[in-house]
């Protein structure tokens, strides 16, 4: 019995299959969406659907761009708000480490203008 076979028989047995049994029985399978999804219309033709547990892909397509959607609206959040620009901005800088404030602070109590141009 090939492999193709056993996962027919598998997936009628169990009224399902998932993307895993699939791959799992053919790891040479190419991972492209729309090779992928070619392959499931396949076994759903043959009356064997590909599921992931409780969610259908249909389902998880949408709402991965429901995700998205959210995402996107977050990210476009006006910056007209000048604490939202303050906080993002000061979001895209490197914190000093607790030994490196330490070692810094030092020096500038030395007196040291480099180390205090380093800290503003």
């Amino acid at each position: 019995m090939t492999a193709a076979e056993a996962l027919i028989i598998k997936g009628k047995d169990h009224g399902f299959l998932t993307p895993d049994d699939i791959l799992t029985a053919f790891p040479e399978i190419d991972a492209e969406p729309d090779h992928l999804e070619r392959i499931f219309q396949a076994f759903r033709d043959m009356g064997v659907e590909v599921t992931d547990g409780d969610k259908d892909f249909e389902t998880v397509d949408e709402i991965d761009e429901e995700l998205i959607a959210k995402a996107e609206a977050i990210d476009s959040v006006s910056l007209d708000d000048p604490v939202r620009m303050y906080l993002k901005e000061i979001g895209r800088v490197a914190l000093l480490k607790a030994e490196q404030e330490v070692h810094y602070a030092k020096l500038i109590e030395q007196g040291d203008d480099v180390a205090k141009n380093q800290l503003t």
